[in-house]
């Protein structure tokens, strides 16, 4: 619009705000319930957008920020078939003490002595994502418009079966005309360039057992 306008908000919850504290939603392993205490709960999300005229009635702009950082537990299970054969057949069995396979290959705590080992992990989430628009009318026919669009996003997990560290950034370009022609015609016209970098790494560097399952990972 011609009027500058803004918002801004933000949420938070914690584990002081979410019932009963002492269990996970992840108790159940095989028909097994457990208590598990539950780690560290923290969710933000945090944002604001600001907009408005650069000319009036002809060029305007809107800009947008919108981050999320949360840390929630959740119950360690080695969830890929064959995971655990595969780890306890190369000598890596300190990574499956405490857990059973099931008859469909996946891998659970024991239910008897699974819980004296370290079940819970916990997963850390940041993530940005930015917005910039600029809309300009060239004329009674023809309207342009550009965007850009950022994310940021970074995760650290302490589970088992999955990469402890990913990490992966996006940008992207559009640009469009619009276009009336005559009475009963309209032409778009658009353009657009994105960009993604992803990695997945690992926290435990040195150890073969992550390097090998990155490995088929990315086969």
């Amino acid at each position: 619009t011609n009027d500058l306008k803004g918002s801004a908000f933000y949420f938070f919850r914690d584990d002081s705000l979410a019932e009963d504290l002492e269990r996970s939603p992840f108790d159940k392993f095989n028909g097994q319930t457990a208590d598990i205490p539950v780690d560290e709960f923290e969710r933000e999300n945090w944002g604001a957008s600001v907009g408005g005229p650069i000319k009036k009635d002809r060029t305007h702009f809107y800009f947008s920020y919108d981050q999320t950082a949360r840390t929630e537990p959740g119950a360690d299970t080695l969830n890929v078939k064959g995971a655990y054969d595969a780890i306890l057949a190369r000598g890596f069995d300190s990574l499956v003490a405490g857990y059973v396979p099931n008859n469909d290959g996946v891998a659970a705590p024991d239910p008897v002595n699974g819980r004296t080992a370290t079940l819970l992990f916990t997963r850390e989430v940041d993530n940005l994502i930015l917005f910039g628009k600029l809309d300009h009318q060239f004329n009674q026919s023809n309207t342009g418009t550009f965007r850009v669009n950022f994310t940021d996003y970074e995760r650290l997990s302490g589970r088992r079966d999955e990469e402890s560290q990913k990490i992966e950034d996006t940008l992207s370009f559009v640009g469009q005309v619009v276009s009336v022609i005559g009475s009963n015609k309209v032409n778009e016209f658009r353009a657009q360039r994105l960009t993604d970098n992803l990695d997945r790494l690992s926290l435990r560097v040195g150890e073969p057992i992550e390097a090998e399952i990155r490995f088929r990972g990315r086969d």
